[in-house]
């Protein structure tokens, strides 16, 4: 797979977004769960530990793609809700979801499943969270 340039602005409502919407086995884009994203991160033992530099690293590039898509489809899916078509927001989010479960399967060095399992991870422990942000921040 080709490196995709890294979005340079907002990588902190980035990673929130694409921690929540990375947990991609609860089911179709919830572009509203990022407003939870803040409140959801706890003081967690050192579960983060138990991630190598290389696997961080994959999931921040694969990050960097979930977010660029969600934000992408985002106001499609506003647009159907507005107009309280939920079927429409139902075929939409299913679209973006099968696209973002692409991009990380494209992604070099992390699986799906590895994925939502870092975001998992990351939802819980507040430094593992600070370490895929300054990853995210830290790259070209």
């Amino acid at each position: 797979m080709t490196q995709r340039p890294r979005m340079q602005a907002g990588r902190g409502t980035a990673i929130a977004l694409a921690l929540i919407v990375g947990a991609l086995a609860a089911g179709p884009v919830a572009p509203a769960a990022a407003d939870q994203a803040g409140g959801q991160l706890a003081q967690a033992d050192s579960a983060g530990q138990a991630y190598s530099e290389a696997e961080l690293s994959a999931f921040a590039d694969a990050a960097d793609e979930v977010s660029r898509i969600a934000k992408e489809w985002r106001p499609q899916i506003q647009e159907a809700r507005d107009a309280g078509n939920r079927q429409k927001v139902q075929q939409i989010s299913k679209q973006a979801d099968r696209e973002m479960r692409e991009a990380i399967q494209d992604a070099d060095g992390i699986t799906v499943s590895e994925y939502t399992e870092i975001a998992e991870a990351a939802r819980e422990d507040r430094d593992l969270y600070q370490r895929i942000v300054q990853m995210m921040d830290s790259s070209p």
